[in-house]
């Protein structure tokens, strides 16, 4: 009721026609004792990059002399769909599920003249299949000039990425006057096949296609190019049912979903090309492609046939209906077991009847963790708590060695292991990244190479909406998840179990449960809670599909809000996004609904500059989340006001989508402030001219305070690292 007061107009009637149901504090503390009467004060606002699916604020209860009682900070609301309110009370879901599919798709037809006609240059990733050379030579047939990139010869070696320092020295060099079209990244295509793969030369292909893409995407950056990058694979995606894939690729489509929400001014697609088609026939494929985009980023070619990806509606899921009990006689693995989120399995699992359970964590449980498992043991269930890194060949050899020895046979598997990637690709390290891509990805490979030869009843492997959405400052996560992805497929074709789970965030527990109130929370998604999410697991088990995402809350508006307004075609075929996409339109005036570069053409020369000033003033009110009276001092810097790494990619990409033209990656470092970015963009973007009324200069940004502000971006992860490389000595 306090809260729902802040919601009310001055008639008493809701300012929202939409009901918004609290859902966490992130700090409450209590000062006094209450008294017979009090006042409550509650301050809410919309969330950056929400689009009214969530609010956040703070809350203070007085005495009626004025005392301080109690006041929660961080308050956070979510707009209840009706589906939402019907679950709290209910047992049948009806919209939280979701499935990827390829759906066939023929170009749209392009009019005018290809882009070759203007003359460019283009850089090309080649693979040793001949693919990129037979582009290469098309393109310059063309007039067009190539810059080749040779992929790293056989066989396979970790640290291939180490050299490509002197590829980066080549791409800053290659500054002529010809515009930039395109970087075409074929390596994936030299990944080793499903049936050649060790954990060695998974490793070292990881290492070989992510990390190149992430330094090329870093060139760019640095180099403040605007461009099209488009990633190649072959035969890395299920776009036929049961067919095999090969799995080593899988991991790029996870990374060049975030590459498109972080820089979306240097994304061009992915394409995974038919494994039967020959070098000649590919290229021909690829060019049309890449040279005349129709606005798809995720096409693949079988038969030859093209298709698009579409994520689109799974059903719904009954949760009273009945599962199978677990066999009391077999063994159980849990991988992450001892965290809070595997806990909530193996307790879910004895109440299904296991009563042997094998816990895998890297560390000792915590008190806490011995606490529920001693709770666990008191039910009738066995645990078996192994220390072991799954993501070490010889850690997951052993213990599996011991389960064989000591424990009934294993007929399950639940892979929850995993670590947050908390970096934005910019500052990623490859050290950084493999270290994401360890437990999930050498992990699940070792799981698979141990456990194919026996008799399983399920293998489930916990991946992320991240691996099909992508997710701002989670790229190496994102890319970790969608190998699970491709692994589950992998091992359907083969006629062995799996399921691979694409979460949404979970409340309490999981890996983004310590987060707070970061991207996914402002735009709409509700935490799942994790009892909830173990009985949604137990019907997907029974159902028996190889791979569903799992969202509870605004799919529409988290997706929205991720790309900054801009389509994403992969969600296109949902209904709530066109319908958002719709509304979102409708709620702003006719002038609002214009690009900003539009509304700057149609108001007097004379407005132009306070235009763009009330603009950047705004937007970067909501990214900070506060209202934009509230942000009175417009020269003090965006991260001395509490901005981080992801918000500020947030407003520079909600920036230039308004202007209808790309920024460069580090503009907000830049000018970092609202006077100064304003500035920039009235002087260097659009050439207003400098008579017209503008926003005060803002003072000149030493390198000093430029690194202060570089360091104060930094995540928690991201200083420890850089402090680590600081401090060690040879």
């Amino acid at each position: 009721h306090i809260v729902g007061g802040a919601l009310l107009g001055a008639d008493g009637s809701m300012r929202t026609s939409e009901p918004y149901l609290p859902v966490a504090f992130d700090r409450v503390r209590l000062h006094g004792r209450p008294g017979d009467r009090l006042w409550s004060q509650v301050t809410v606002r919309p969330s950056a990059g929400g689009h009214g699916a969530a609010l956040h604020g703070e809350m203070r209860v007085l005495t009626a002399e004025g005392g301080l009682v109690l006041e929660a900070e961080g308050l956070s609301l979510h707009k209840a769909s009706p589906e939402a309110l019907r679950t709290a009370t209910g047992t049948r879901l009806e919209s939280w599920l979701y499935k990827v599919e390829w759906q066939p798709r023929r170009r749209a037809l392009s009019e005018g003249a290809p882009d070759a006609a203007a003359g460019g240059r283009w850089w090309i990733f080649a693979d040793r299949r001949g693919v990129g050379a037979a582009l290469a030579e098309a393109l310059r047939r063309r007039g067009e000039r190539c810059l080749v990139v040779p992929s790293p010869t056989e066989p396979p070696r970790a640290g291939e990425v180490a050299r490509f320092e002197d590829v980066v020295r080549a791409l800053e060099q290659d500054t002529t006057d010809r515009p930039l079209r395109g970087v075409v990244h074929l390596w994936g295509l030299d990944a080793p096949s499903a049936g050649e793969l060790t954990a060695t030369s998974l490793a070292a292909a990881e290492e070989r296609c992510c990390g190149s893409v992430l330094r090329v995407v870093q060139t760019l950056g640095r180099a403040n190019l605007s461009t099209r990058l488009w990633l190649v694979t072959r035969g890395a995606q299920p776009v036929e049912p049961g067919a095999q894939i090969e799995l080593a690729a899988g991991p790029i489509w996870g990374l060049g979903r975030t590459i498109a929400l972080e820089h979306p001014e240097v994304w061009g697609g992915m394409i995974d090309l038919d494994p039967a088609h020959d070098a000649e026939r590919a290229a021909a494929l690829l060019l049309g492609e890449v040279d005349r985009p129709d606005g798809e980023d995720h096409v693949a070619f079988r038969d030859g046939q093209r298709y698009v990806q579409r994520v689109v509606a799974d059903g719904a899921l009954d949760l009273s209906a009945q599962v199978a009990p677990l066999r009391p006689d077999r063994t159980y693995l849990i991988t992450g077991g001892m965290g809070g989120l595997g806990r909530r399995v193996a307790r879910r699992l004895v109440e299904r009847g296991a009563r042997h359970l094998a816990l895998m964590g890297r560390r000792e449980p915590t008190a806490e963790a011995a606490e529920e498992l001693r709770q666990i043991r008191e039910s009738g269930a066995e645990i078996a708590i192994f220390i072991a890194d799954v993501s070490i060949e010889e850690d997951a050899a052993r213990v599996l060695s011991a389960i064989a020895r000591e424990m009934p046979p294993l007929a399950g598997v639940v892979h929850g292991a995993g670590l947050p990637g908390d970096s934005v690709l910019l500052r990623h390290t490859w050290e950084q990244f493999a270290a994401v891509l360890a437990a999930k990805v050498q992990g699940s490979w070792n799981l698979h190479v141990l456990t194919r030869d026996l008799s399983l009843d399920f293998c489930v492997y916990f991946s992320s909406l991240a691996a099909i959405a992508g997710a701002p400052g989670q790229s190496s996560y994102a890319a970790a998840n969608a190998f699970l992805d491709a692994l589950a497929h992998h091992r359907r074709a083969l006629g062995l179990p799996a399921l691979s789970v694409d979460w949404g965030p979970f409340s309490e527990v999981g890996m983004l449960a310590t987060l707070g109130a970061n991207a996914l929370s402002d735009a709409g998604l509700v935490r799942i809670p994790p009892d909830l999410g173990v009985r949604i697991l137990d019907q997907l088990i029974e159902r028996g599909g190889v791979q569903t995402s799992v969202v509870s809350g605004d799919l529409a508006s988290y997706i929205h809000g991720l790309a900054a307004g801009r389509p994403v075609p992969i969600f296109s075929s949902l209904p709530q996004v066109a319908r958002a996409r719709r509304a979102a339109r409708d709620e702003v005036s006719a002038d609002a609904s214009l690009t900003l570069q539009a509304q700057i053409e149609r108001a007097p020369s004379s407005e132009r500059r306070d235009l763009v000033f009330r603009h950047v003033h705004e937007l970067a009110a909501r990214v900070l989340g506060v209202r934009p009276v509230e942000l009175v001092d417009t020269r003090r810097g965006f991260f001395e006001m509490g901005m981080d790494s992801l918000s500020s990619i947030l407003l520079k990409n909600q920036l230039q989508t308004g202007l209808g033209r790309p920024l460069p990656s580090t503009v907000t470092l830049d000018y970092p402030s609202v006077t100064a970015l304003s500035r920039f963009v009235c002087d260097d973007v659009l050439c207003l001219e400098r008579g017209e009324p503008a926003p005060p200069a803002a003072p000149v940004v030493s390198e000093d305070k430029k690194l202060v502000a570089e360091i104060k971006r930094l995540s928690q992860a991201e200083l420890e690292a850089q402090l680590a490389e600081l401090t060690s000595f040879e």
